[in-house]
């Protein structure tokens, strides 16, 4: 599809482009024009006046499943062990349809996900129309305990050596030496959770031999390496506690379970929090994102990946645009994703995503009442049980 995306301004980590439009094709960026100039073969125009354009948003790590249920596992009314232990398959699509849903409407276009059921959750982000990376985990909550030939099925279905859609995640250093040993021989990322430090790593010389994405920012025991060896890291603002600048690190954002789910949220907190400077936090959730990943996109350049959230300013609470602060406008307003363009194609418009029905959303809901219902009724034969003996 070739379309044009028009605005008052296209924001990107290189600045403010005035009065101009995007030009797209095949699901790749050709350009950018003045707005008053024509194109050819245009099959679609969006955007306009009161509009502003950024790259989309990558979550580098992002809990997909268990969406409908963050605020009580936030509050701890809820375990996610227990509700993952009575999802079905058919359950994880549905909820990672919702999460997926919600995260279009927010203008993130790719998800790095931890969960159970992954081929199906990768269906559901698919559906949605946003881009699936696939965490397989090795010693979490969610993981399989045959994961070696779960990410070998996985990584044949979805990814191809030396590319990052399917990756390892390690959450403990038990399965160091295998885990290493697949991560090299398929030339995946490997992320490693925030309770495993990168010490037994560099010890045995591993730290070198395969693209690493850290998980946590101020809270991680070894910021050093991190910094020594030029290692990804990803942190979530909201859970963080940093005595020092993450801007140093070129840190991408992961949402994680945050109650807000928000990914503009997440770097407002970065900058009210943790020091980064706005510009700096929306480069954190574009461009470092996507270098995590060796996507090609979070930039306007002729080449890049067509991923474009626009964004409208016309009224409060979205009002005002100041051009003078694009990065402070975009990170702290109140402004509201009008069209989410992925691969080329629009994923989201008016603000309503157009890949999934009220249907599919009633669906997913009365699903996460059965969820409730099962888990708290396993719960309550735990309990029994005990009482017994």
């Amino acid at each position: 599809m070739r379309l044009t995306i028009a605005a008052d301004a296209l924001v990107s980590v290189r600045g403010v482009i005035r009065d101009s439009k995007l030009v797209i094709d095949s699901g790749k960026l050709k350009g950018v024009v003045r707005r008053n100039e024509e194109v050819e073969d245009v099959e679609l125009e969006l955007g306009g006046s009161g509009r502003v354009a950024t790259p989309s948003f990558v979550s580098v790590h992002t809990f997909l499943t268990l969406y409908p249920f963050r605020f009580s596992v936030f509050n701890g009314l809820k375990n996610a062990t227990e509700l993952y232990s009575v999802m079905t398959s058919n359950d994880a699509y549905y909820f990672a349809l919702l999460a997926s849903y919600h995260l279009a409407r927010t203008g993130v276009s790719s998800v790095v996900f931890s969960d159970p059921y992954p081929d199906t959750v990768a269906r559901a982000v698919q559906e949605v129309g946003l881009r699936p990376y696939i965490a397989v985990g090795v010693g979490c909550p969610e993981s399989r305990s045959d994961w070696k030939n779960e990410f070998n099925v996985l990584f044949q279905r979805w990814s191809a050596k030396g590319r990052r859609d399917v990756m390892l995640k390690l959450c403990t250093d038990e399965e160091l030496d295998e885990v290493f040993a697949v991560a090299r021989e398929a030339k995946t990322l490997l992320v490693v959770d925030r309770t495993v430090p990168l010490h037994e790593l560099e010890t045995k010389g591993y730290i070198r031999e395969v693209p690493i994405l850290a998980l946590g920012g101020g809270t991680r025991s070894d910021a050093s390496l991190i910094k020594k060896y030029g290692i990804h890291v990803a942190f979530t603002p909201s859970f963080e506690v940093s005595k020092f600048p993450l801007s140093q690190y070129d840190p991408a954002i992961s949402l994680d379970l945050t109650p807000k789910y928000d990914i503009r949220h997440e770097m407002s907190v970065a900058v009210l929090r943790l020091m980064l400077k706005p510009d700096e936090a929306f480069k954190a959730s574009t461009v470092n994102g996507c270098e995590a990943l060796q996507l090609d996109c979070g930039t306007f350049e002729s080449g890049a990946e067509a991923d474009v959230a626009v964004f409208e300013f016309r009224e409060p609470p979205s009002y005002p645009f100041e051009l003078a602060s694009p990065y402070e406008s975009l990170v702290f307003s109140g402004c509201s994703l009008e069209t989410l363009v992925v691969k080329g194609e629009p994923v989201v418009d008016g603000g309503v995503p157009l890949n999934v029905g009220i249907a599919q959303v009633e669906e997913a809901t009365g699903r996460v009442q059965e969820v409730d219902k099962r888990a708290g009724q396993k719960v309550r034969n735990v309990a029994t049980n005990r009482d017994l003996e």
